[in-house]
């Protein structure tokens, strides 16, 4: 896999979701949320 689901920046407080990825699989959102959170 080329590109990632999501990605947190700790310095940022911040996460960024690919829309696309997610878009082509909804069902995805809460489990990449949950992973990106545990970053921060």
């Amino acid at each position: 896999m080329r590109s990632s689901a999501g990605r947190a920046d700790f310095r940022a407080r911040a996460i960024e979701l690919n829309p696309r990825l997610l878009d082509r699989h909804p069902e995805e959102l809460v489990a990449t949320l949950a992973h990106e959170l545990g970053h921060l």
